[in-house]
């Protein structure tokens, strides 16, 4: 998986999910990519909602 090594941490944002990319795996060792692609669609939409709503309230605490 693509990951940024930044040493402070940051939040996470639905542009980040969509951007992870797993690597490939042979011989039905690892994950189910479609299971895998399908957990991160409902991921970016979570995230997409809440920032949306931190958007909408700006002085809302997260």
């Amino acid at each position: 998986m693509d990951t940024a090594d930044d040493a402070a941490p940051r939040r996470l944002r639905a542009d980040d999910v969509r951007a992870v990319r797993f690597s490939p795996v042979r011989l039905r060792e690892g994950y189910d990519m479609r299971e895998v692609d399908l957990f991160l669609d409902d991921v970016e939409a979570e995230l997409r909602r809440h920032e949306a709503a931190r958007a909408a309230c700006p002085h809302c605490e997260s």
